[in-house]
């Protein structure tokens, strides 16, 4: 509905409502991967025990970047090429090279020929470089000095998991979104936030950080390692959803 793609109200939407309330009251608990999502699903059913799984990754082995070199500051967007991301609207609003910037594009989507075109035909510092396999962008993302997590418009419960895979590789956050995901990035210091669409603000963020100097930018950097490390850790959610699954089996 907040991407236009159903009408609220209409024959699908009330019957998928249903389907929601019936699967709520008929399970023995609930994880989601927002609290934002929880908070909706404990409104319905608040008598479920509920666990909050994060989609992370596993500690990542890939060397990091350790250059102070930010000329031109590398920025870097891997993922969905879709309507919700709107890329393709980006690039055509935002020239970096004028900002001292480069902003380099992987992945696959409904809008990767167009993207594609454009960058072929636009001097304005983007770059599209087309899809890589998931072991092999995990080998290029640290190049890059910063990332753009973009959300076109503000989806309830929804946190791009691009940020966690992001902080591991001690990459900082250029977010475009409200919302939880917003929060995560300024609460844990991983980088500026802006709201959807408003590209006013996130020129002014690229600015920020091509300006920054170094002792700030290792900052944003070691916040990133930080909350990997200890907030977003994969081996210690897994070990609080066991204890979870545990606990919810003896209940039940």
């Amino acid at each position: 509905i907040e991407l236009s793609a159903m009408r609220e109200h209409s024959l699908p939407h009330r019957f998928l409502l249903w389907v929601e309330r019936y699967l709520y009251k008929h399970v023995d608990a609930i994880q989601g991967q927002s609290n934002e999502i929880l908070q909706h699903v404990h409104e319905l059913e608040p008598s479920k025990p509920q666990f909050l799984y994060r989609n992370l990754q596993h500690a990542s082995d890939v060397q990091l970047n350790t250059t102070t070199e930010r000329r031109p500051l590398k920025i870097v967007y891997a993922g969905l090429l879709g309507v919700a991301q709107d890329i393709l609207g980006l690039i055509e609003a935002v020239n970096f090279k004028e900002l001292g910037a480069e902003f380099h594009i992987y992945g696959a989507g409904n809008q990767a020929q167009q993207l594609e075109a454009y960058t072929t035909t636009h001097d304005t510092g983007a770059y599209y470089h087309g899809m890589l396999p998931k072991h092999e962008i995990k080998q290029v993302l640290p190049q890059y000095h910063v990332s753009i997590v973009p959300l076109l418009v503000r989806i309830q419960g929804a946190v791009p998991s691009k940020i966690f895979d992001l902080i591991s590789l001690g990459i900082p956050v250029l977010f475009c979104g409200g919302g939880e995901g917003a929060d995560i990035v300024e609460e844990y210091h991983l980088g500026l936030t802006s709201q959807p669409g408003n590209i006013a603000q996130l020129k002014q963020h690229i600015e920020e950080f091509v300006q920054m100097d170094n002792d700030t930018y290792m900052k944003y950097r070691e916040s990133c390692l930080k909350a990997s490390d200890k907030v977003f850790s994969f081996d210690k959610q897994m070990q609080a959803y066991h204890r979870f699954v545990c606990r919810t089996c003896q209940e039940g």
